[in-house]
């Protein structure tokens, strides 16, 4: 299997990169056939999985190693020591020339969004940007967060599909429970809810097997 390279990038903080990255990163290592995950935190003010990975403490996280990235050299040295079928990018709560470099180097560019016009345009002004720039349209994947209700997600899937872009099938929903879950370093499919747990499960696995709201509007 050829490494698969996975970047979570948004236009701004708060968009739910982290959230993304870290539940992804342990799905794809819990594949039937174990595959080894680099995780790559290249937030440098922040460095949310970083910390994330701390407050998890001693809880076993499988085949997923945990790297902090300052530049895309970074990544690409990691990527190539330690035999890795996966690498998970959670990207810097910014656009820049780094989030273009990799985004190029990039097999799925997932682009999380809130259903909000606010949170909407600023992220279709990215995806747009990275298109412009040379990014491949198909590798760019929004997905849904913090939604509020299915309506509200149907509406921003048809916006979204409307300028051209794969949208995830599935959104995730809004929960308090989810951050008391993050704050013990669990990520979002581990909440001790169940009825969250599955929720969650369901829209990462949605991300990761790339299953898509049907793309039925223009382009731009």
């Amino acid at each position: 299997m050829a490494q698969k390279v996975w970047l979570v990038a948004s236009q701004k903080g708060g968009a739910g990169k982290t959230t993304i990255a870290t539940a992804l990163a342990r799905h794809l290592s819990l594949e039937p056939r174990k595959p080894k995950v680099l995780l790559c935190d290249v937030d440098v003010g922040q460095h949310s999985s970083q910390l994330w990975y701390e407050l998890r403490g001693k809880l076993p996280l499988g085949g997923v190693t945990l790297k902090q990235c300052a530049k895309a050299s970074d990544i690409g040295r990691w990527a190539s020591s330690g035999d890795y079928d996966h690498v998970v990018i959670d990207g810097a709560p910014h656009a820049s020339k780094l989030t273009l470099d990799l985004a190029m180097a990039s097999d799925v560019v997932v682009l999380p969004t809130w259903t909000n016009i606010l949170s909407m345009q600023p992220t279709v002004k990215l995806a747009n940007e990275l298109v412009a720039e040379g990014v491949d349209r198909e590798t760019i994947l929004f997905t849904i967060v913090f939604a509020g209700s299915d309506f509200e997600v149907a509406s921003a899937q048809e916006t979204i599909a409307g300028h051209g872009y794969q949208v995830s099938k599935v959104a995730h929903f809004f929960s308090t429970s989810y951050g008391s879950s993050q704050d013990k370093g669990l990520t979002i499919t581990e909440s001790p809810f169940a009825s969250l747990r599955e929720q969650s499960k369901s829209f990462i696995k949605a991300i990761a097997d790339l299953q898509t709201y049907k793309v039925t509007g223009g382009q731009g």
